[in-house]
């Protein structure tokens, strides 16, 4: 609905300033976000002394695999849970391959 109506809401000045307070915003969310990982680092760090390094550079490894094709598996299969779903004409003339996803 603010979309629509945003033309006759605000100014393009008053948008374009908008969406720097939102990216300003972000920014300081991911600051702060890392902040905090970074204060429970020494604790991880703690907690993984007793492991070699080899253990733990094959649990990283199987993790990012795993994770990695957890993703192009959902990539691909949501597609059709939603075509199932979503029978409108308009849905199917939005359709592309599997080559252009």
């Amino acid at each position: 609905m603010i979309g629509w109506q945003a033309p006759r809401i605000s100014t393009p000045s008053m948008r374009l300033q908008g969406y720097a307070v939102w990216e300003t915003l972000v920014f300081l969310l991911n600051a702060l976000l890392f902040v905090l990982i970074g204060l429970q680092l020494p604790l991880i760090l703690d907690g993984l002394a007793g492991q070699s390094a080899l253990s733990l550079i094959g649990q990283a490894a199987a993790i990012s695999v795993t994770v990695t094709l957890t993703r192009i598996g959902w990539l691909n299969s949501v597609v059709f849970v939603v075509r199932a779903l979503d029978r409108r004409p308009q849905q199917r003339e939005r359709r592309t391959s599997w080559r252009t996803r």
